[in-house]
């Protein structure tokens, strides 16, 4: 996926401790799923089982509510993660460290991710904020 390669379109189900900085976390793409969560991986197997649509169960709103109550965690929003290869690209806008801490955007970003950096333009008129996140990569 990230590295060019999908996983397998199988139907398959993987499950794995809750990555660093998300306490549960579903992924899936065609027909592949990845759960994050500190649950027993048999109960992730036997809830997908029974489902009667078991490529689509990891992603269904019913599972996504069991998964919650497993885990006492409650239900975020649906997201999207894009990846692209990087490319060399010199910034139209030269950007340098910044301390934005009241910015509400930076304190988002350190409530929800690790290693925040905050880039942006010396008159504030834009303002990067990057971290580690889902799975500890660069969001």
């Amino acid at each position: 996926m990230a590295a060019g390669e999908d996983p397998a379109a199988d139907g398959s189900v993987t499950t794995q401790p809750a990555p660093l900085g998300a306490r549960a976390v579903v992924v899936g793409g065609t027909a592949w799923a990845y759960v994050g969560a500190d649950v027993d991986p048999a109960w992730v197997a036997a809830w997908v089982a029974a489902s009667p649509d078991p490529v689509a169960a990891p992603l269904s709103a019913r599972f996504l509510s069991a998964l919650a109550d497993e885990t006492g965690v409650e239900p975020g929003v649906v997201d999207a993660v894009l990846v692209a290869p990087t490319a060399p690209v010199a910034p139209a806008i030269p950007l340098q460290p910044l301390q934005a801490a009241d910015h509400p955007r930076v304190q988002r970003a350190h409530r929800h991710r690790t290693d925040v950096r905050v880039l942006g333009t010396p008159d504030g008129a834009a303002l990067l904020s990057l971290g580690r996140g889902l799975a500890g990569r660069w969001e």
